[in-house]
């Protein structure tokens, strides 16, 4: 269960809407199935109050996340980062051809099921998009942001989760980040910025 307070704002909000929508209009093996949302439920505390939440029941991913495996066991071979690459591209066209861009692709929203099949989640700030729509929103993780975002230009939201997705790639390979930081200050990423 993603159990999240009532209340918190509008952000929030948006964000739990946009989750679940993106979720109930993907169907895909390496997306997160969502199989139930309330949004007015009652949690109970250990001491016996109560406060409203909104809960999504979503699919088993117990295996973890892709993250913890390259920090704990270091770099892929290249056989393993190319089968895992292709099942995140492969869920990425799924969403791209239904319209949505995700824009929060990193290691920590890259779950596995007990069986290490790949799940995409935390679709919170997706957005479905309209056709030739250019995005403006500064928002993600910045270690996986592209170029027109940092830079606070106009963007492609499918872009965007292709230059994240080979973020994830050269980690999976390399086990380190590509740069320093995603900023034009950074050695290598101001390569990236100025094309």
């Amino acid at each position: 269960l993603k159990i999240l307070k009532n209340n918190l704002g509008l952000r929030v909000d948006k964000t739990v809407k946009s989750e679940v929508n993106s979720l109930k209009n993907l169907a895909h093996p390496n997306i997160i199935k969502i199989y139930d949302v309330e949004e007015d439920a009652k949690y109970v505390k250990k001491d016996g109050s109560c406060k409203n939440v909104t809960y999504m029941a979503l699919e088993l991913a117990g295996g973890g996340e892709l993250f913890d495996y390259v920090a704990t066991t270091g770099r892929f071979s290249e056989k393993v980062c190319r089968f895992f690459f292709q099942k995140l591209i492969g869920a990425l066209h799924h969403c791209h051809s239904k319209g949505w861009a995700h824009r929060d692709l990193k290691p920590e929203n890259l779950l596995f099921d007990k069986n290490f099949n790949l799940k995409l989640a935390d679709f919170g700030f997706s957005k479905l998009m309209k056709q030739n729509e250019s995005l403006k929103t500064v928002l993600g993780t910045e270690a996986y942001m592209a170029p027109e975002i940092v830079l606070q230009r106009k963007y492609d939201g499918k872009a965007v989760d292709l230059f994240a997705a080979a973020i994830v790639l050269f980690i999976m390979y390399s086990g380190t980040p590509a740069f320093g930081q995603a900023l034009p200050a950074d050695p290598y990423y101001k390569l990236l910025c100025v094309g």
